[in-house]
C-alpha cells in the first residue's frame, strides 16, 4: 500500500477540518435564519390563532440570505367567510436581532362583516349600488392585532388599510355628486370606519354587472366620474381628504 506523506496528510486534515467548519457555520446560519422559513411562519399562525393552517405559496421569490420574507397560507376555519378562498399573508423580518411577525388574518376573519357595514353605508347615501371591499395585496396588519381584537377596533384603525369600492349604475344621476360624496365621508366618520373609498359613476353595463372583475376596468371610458375619499383616524376634514380623479 502506498504511504501518504506527512505533508499530504496535513493537507487532507486541514481540508477536512475546513469542510466541517464550513458545514457547522452553515448549520448555525440556517438555525438563525429558521424564522424566515415557511415552517416557522406556519407555527406562528397556529400559536397566535389556535387553529390549523396550510402553506399555499411564497409571496415572492424566497431568498434566505435576506433579512425578511413573506408567505401565503390558508385557514380551514375561515371556510364560508367572505374572501376565504384568498390567501393569508405572513411577513417575517429581523430587526435589531429580534424576529418580528405580522399577518393579515383578521382581514379575512372580518371580511363578511366589513363588506356588510360598507354596503349599509353606501346604500344609505346612494341607494342601489354595488360594493366591493378587497384586501390590499401585500399589506399586513398591526402587530397587536390578534384573535381578541374587536370588529370596531379593526374598522377604526388606520393600520387596517381598508378599501371600499362603490359602483353606480349607468345613468345614475350625477348632478349632486359632490353632496353625496360629502355625505358618504360623514357616514364613514359617523360609523368610525377608517378607509379609502372610491365611487365610480359607471357608463358600461358590463362593468357594472361584473363589478367584481377588475380586468374589465382596464380600458378608459367605463366611468364618467370617480370620487375618492381617504379617511384618517385623526382627521375630519372633507376638503382635505376628498377629491375627484
Amino acid at each position: 500500500m502506498r504511504k501518504i506523506s506527512l505533508k499530504a496528510g496535513l493537507i487532507i486534515s486541514f481540508v477536512t477540518l475546513l469542510v466541517i467548519g464550513v458545514c457547522g457555520c452553515m448549520f448555525e446560519k440556517d438555525k438563525k435564519r429558521y424564522p424566515l422559513f415557511k415552517e416557522s411562519c406556519e407555527a406562528y399562525l397556529e400559536e397566535k390563532y389556535g387553529e390549523d393552517f396550510t402553506f399555499a405559496e411564497p409571496y415572492d421569490d424566497f431568498q434566505p440570505e435576506k433579512s425578511s420574507a413573506k408567505w401565503y397560507f390558508r385557514s380551514a376555519a375561515l371556510s364560508g367567510n367572505e374572501g376565504s378562498d384568498d390567501k393569508i399573508l405572513v411577513r417575517v423580518w429581523f430587526e435589531n436581532d429580534k424576529v418580528n411577525y405580522r399577518d393579515n388574518y383578521l382581514a379575512f376573519y372580518f371580511g363578511e362583516q366589513r363588506l356588510h357595514i360598507m354596503n349599509e353605508i353606501a346604500s344609505e347615501v346612494y341607494g342601489e349600488c354595488r360594493v366591493k371591499s378587497p384586501v390590499v395585496k401585500g399589506h399586513v396588519l398591526p402587530e397587536n392585532f390578534n384573535k381578541n381584537t374587536s370588529l370596531s377596533e379593526y374598522l377604526g384603525s388606520d393600520g387596517s388599510n381598508l378599501k371600499c369600492e362603490i359602483f353606480l349604475a349607468p345613468g345614475y344621476d350625477d348632478s349632486d355628486r359632490e353632496e353625496k360624496l360629502r355625505a358618504l365621508y360623514e357616514k364613514f366618520h359617523e360609523k368610525n370606519v377608517i378607509c379609502c373609498a372610491n365611487v365610480f359613476y359607471t357608463t358600461d353595463e358590463t362593468v357594472y354587472d361584473n363589478y367584481e372583475d377588475p380586468s374589465l376596468r382596464a380600458t378608459k371610458g367605463w366611468h364618467s366620474y370617480h370620487g375618492q375619499i381617504w379617511l384618517h383616524g385623526n382627521v375630519n376634514n372633507y376638503e382635505k381628504e376628498a377629491r375627484w380623479i
